[in-house]
């Protein structure tokens, strides 16, 4: 299993993955179209990351701007430590999580469980 970052080589792997759990993935989808896979000066851009397991993307998330973390594992909730492992890099602290419901409440369930993390949105979470 390996996180890497989005890039113009994979980025048709990612949406492809996003696409395919659509019901679930929009808000990553359509932020991910509109700002790219890079952080910019936008709040909701980030720097996108996947997660692959043996030739296939399993998950994908990004860090906002403004703290949200946005994550996807297609129902997998044992992804949380690569994805917070690849969010502690950035330079902006996790505020909050949106995703499907079994990823978005594994990550809040261990980022409450953490010594000095300080919520600043509440978990949102979806599922199909």
């Amino acid at each position: 299993m390996r996180v890497a970052a989005v890039d113009d080589a994979n980025v048709e792997r990612v949406r492809t993955f996003l696409l395919h759990h659509a019901e679930t993935s929009l808000f990553l989808l359509s932020n991910l179209i509109s700002y790219g896979p890079h952080l910019g000066a936008h709040i909701n851009s980030g720097n996108y990351r996947y997660i692959e397991h043996e030739g296939r993307v399993v998950a994908v998330f990004v860090l906002t701007r403004r703290g949200n973390l946005l994550a996807h594992t297609g129902g997998r909730g044992d992804l949380v430590d690569p994805i917070l492992g690849a969010c502690a890099a950035e330079t902006m602290p996790v505020t909050g999580v949106v995703g499907e419901w079994s990823s978005a409440q594994a990550l809040w369930r261990r980022l409450c469980a953490t010594p000095g993390f300080v919520p600043g949105r509440a978990l949102v979470g979806w599922s199909s």
